[in-house]
């Protein structure tokens, strides 16, 4: 494959377009207002420009993009220079003209439909010409200059061809530079004027190196952190534009340049023009394009194409990494009834909400798409089905909130089925919900986890309340229990309002919260959903089960107030960690990464604890008895092999702990 069909393939599939409009983009040409100005002021004939140079330019354009004739290699416009020239033109009015027929062919393109449907490829590869045949115009005029000029000695033709030079590139917008042996000797207006500078003095002022304007680069990055010249001669010899970001202090914004290498005509072998071309609406563009075409207009959510695709990534993920994922299906049950009798703008503005609290509960461990009509799905990437069962019901409570009803399905990924059979066994889960006779929300198809369960006929159960006047709570602040008995302030259908002391009301803020007991009932949990820190009032709401409340904890624990110092180690090595919470019998910590770690693994902790003025070693042996996947990390639960004085040493610890926070709070 030859050089020009490497840079022109596009062109290629339509120059037999361009040639048979050739008179037409010729004509269009010659009436652009700067060239038309050029020609008015020139005496310059239109007709005898366009038919004797115009279109033998065109046609040297079509034969490059086909191969016919060399790149950068133009008689004719070596023939319209010196045309030009005859008519005491100016460099600038030179440019204006071969800048009109560079608008003219791009409006050109941008007419056809091949073009229209991805633009960037089209004016790269028109770009890569012109910048290649404004190499060969700046090599006519320098050779014409230095003929004129035998007489001045070598050293002050290369100054004067550089001024000269720098006289030309400046009337063209496109941003350029000169540079020689990896520094930058000459750059027009419009460059100094990107980066914000005076003059090159003041650019290497700002920037050590020269080039550290340019970020983020896509061609030989490794050369460029190294040797400039090295990178600058690379990308010269791979005749192909690199892309970079720059920030453009003109306009005050980080923009997408695509920038070209060539050797300087006439100059030194050490000497490269580099031209920068804003391509930032072409990037965008077309990741506007990339995005119609992977992603859900409505929600922003991946669509279910593109979800199928990242789902087998994560399932070869898994299967190298030996770890579990799950899939959940949301459904709106009711969306085509409320399309029909509220309109199709209600039934956006539900789906939108839902699309709302699914980003609430974003993080490392959820990806979310929008499957069809009423259904999105979730990848979760939890360690156990109890947590990834957790995680639905926690979203659930969060829909429950809005009037439509939502229904929640969760199944663990068969690593070894099919995609296709992994949603046919989802949809069952939500189809069983939506159509059954019970009034459930939520399905899964596990063994052995804790279900959520809500308490049944809520309202009647606020209701309740409008006949109690008080009621014995216990807050939890640093995991220490809070106990009060506090006023019911007002009841309405979906929450209670109960008026709390300064105090509970600080320690409310902290875990969000309400544990109690009723009669009959049992253990029961509830959220708070308002604070209202002026008036000392709480609004509590979704109330239900807590069948692991810490109410029956037998054990105190404290939460760690400031970060401890402590490590674990297996039978190789050592790990930092966090110490979060401890009891009389385990401690609870935080470790990055979960390693080769397991349920029942032994391991040695050591903990320097403060107690009073001084720390004190805690170490002992201690098998993991739980594991849970936290945000950036995993949370494990550590029983401690305590002999006398480590049972001594948490218990002073535990009791600190406790007497720092009542005297806190003055409880």
């Amino acid at each position: 494959m030859s050089n020009n069909e490497k840079l022109t393939p596009n062109l290629l599939l339509i120059s037999n377009i361009i040639e048979e409009n050739s008179l037409a983009i010729g004509s269009e040409w010659i009436k652009v207002k700067t060239v038309k100005s050029v020609f008015n002021a020139r005496k310059i004939s239109t007709k005898k420009f366009r038919d004797g140079y115009g279109i033998p330019i065109i046609e040297y354009f079509i034969a490059v993009v086909r191969e016919e004739k060399e790149l950068g290699n133009c008689p004719i416009m070596s023939k319209l220079v010196n045309y030009l020239l005859s008519k005491n033109i100016t460099p600038k009015e030179v440019f204006d003209i071969c800048m009109g027929f560079r608008r003219t062919l791009i409006a050109f393109l941008l007419t056809q439909k091949q073009v229209l449907k991805n633009p960037i490829p089209f004016m790269n590869e028109v770009a890569t010409i012109f910048d290649a045949n404004l190499s060969g115009v700046l090599d006519i005029f320098t050779d014409l200059y230095a003929k004129a000029q035998k007489k001045i000695n070598s050293a002050n033709i290369q100054k004067e061809k550089l001024e000269q030079t720098l006289k030309i590139i400046n009337f063209i917008n496109t941003k350029i530079i000169i540079v020689q042996d990896g520094r930058i000797i000459l750059a027009n207006k419009p460059f100094l004027e990107m980066l914000n500078v005076k003059d090159l003095k003041h650019l290497y002022l700002k920037y050590s190196r020269g080039f550290d304007f340019l970020s983020e680069i896509n061609s030989y990055e490794s050369e460029y952190k190294k040797n400039i010249s090295l990178w600058i001669e690379k990308v010269c010899k791979s005749n192909k534009p690199f892309e970079s970001e720059i920030y453009n202090e003109y306009v005050n914004k980080k923009l997408n340049y695509s920038g070209r290498i060539t050797p300087l005509p006439g100059g030194e072998n050490n000497q490269y023009i580099i031209t920068f071309n804003n391509i930032s609406e072409h990037i965008k563009n077309e990741k506007t394009i990339k995005d119609m075409l992977t992603h859900d207009e409505l929600t922003g959510f991946r669509n279910y194409p593109t979800f199928e695709k990242f789902i087998a990534k994560k399932i070869e993920s898994a299967k190298k990494e030996k770890s579990r994922i799950f899939l959940a299906i949301v459904d709106i049950p009711h969306l085509r009834e409320i399309n029909e009798n509220n309109g199709i703008e209600k039934g956006d503005m539900v789906i939108s909400e839902v699309a709302e609290d699914l980003r609430f509960f974003v993080d490392n461990n959820t990806y979310f798409a929008r499957l069809e009509g009423s259904r999105f799905g979730i990848l979760l990437q939890y360690p156990t089905e109890q947590a990834s069962y957790n995680w639905c019901v926690e979203l659930l409570h969060k829909m429950k909130q809005r009037d439509e009803k939502k229904t929640v399905a969760i199944t663990e990924v068969d690593l070894t089925e099919s995609i296709n059979k992994l949603f046919l066994r989802s949809y069952d889960l939500i189809e069983h919900i939506n159509y059954g006779s019970d009034d459930n929300y939520i399905m899964n198809d596990f063994e052995n986890i804790i279900e959520y369960k809500d308490i049944p006929e809520q309202k009647q159960f606020i209701d309740k309340f409008s006949k109690i006047k008080s009621l014995d709570i216990t807050l939890y602040h640093m995991e220490l229990p809070i106990a009060a008995k506090v006023k019911i302030l007002s009841v309405d259908a979906n929450s209670v309002k109960i008026v709390l002391s300064s105090k509970q009301i600080i320690v409310s803020k902290n875990d969000m919260f309400v544990y109690f007991k009723l009669k009959y009932l049992g253990n029961i949990k509830a959220n708070i959903s308002n604070i209202d820190v002026d008036a000392k009032v709480i609004t509590v709401d979704r109330f239900r089960f807590d069948k692991h409340t810490p109410l029956n904890r037998k054990i105190f624990r404290v939460k760690v107030q400031d970060k401890i110092k402590a490590y674990i180690r297996d039978a190789n090595r050592d790990f930092d960690i966090e110490v979060l919470d401890i009891n009389s019998e385990c401690v609870a910590i935080f470790i990055d990464r979960k390693r080769n770690f397991d349920i029942n693994s032994l391991v040695y902790l050591d903990i320097l604890l403060p107690l009073s003025d001084s720390l004190k070693s805690f170490a002992t042996n201690a098998v993991i008895t739980r594991i849970d996947k936290v945000h950036k990390g995993y949370k494990f639960i550590l029983l401690c092999h305590l002999d006398a004085d480590n049972k001594q040493l948490l218990n002073r610890y535990i009791a600190k702990v406790q007497m720092d926070i009542i005297k806190d709070f003055n409880i």
